[in-house]
């Protein structure tokens, strides 16, 4: 009885290595959109400074 409470199952395993793959997945997930939202708000700096640069320049 003893040894039964102490191992693990192969569902317990199972269900463990689920948990363990979904939640890596998911902060993978953020990674990504966190490196999208990066990526877009330093195109829309680039665009806003060659605006400026352009509407700045004499003629």
């Amino acid at each position: 009885q003893v040894v039964d409470w102490t191992t693990t199952s192969q569902d317990e395993a199972d269900r463990n290595a689920g948990r363990k793959l979904r939640k890596q997945q998911a902060e993978e997930e953020r990674q990504r959109r966190k490196e999208e939202k990066r990526a877009r708000e330093e195109e829309k700096r680039a665009r806003q400074d060659a605006e400026r640069i352009q509407r700045d320049q004499p003629y």
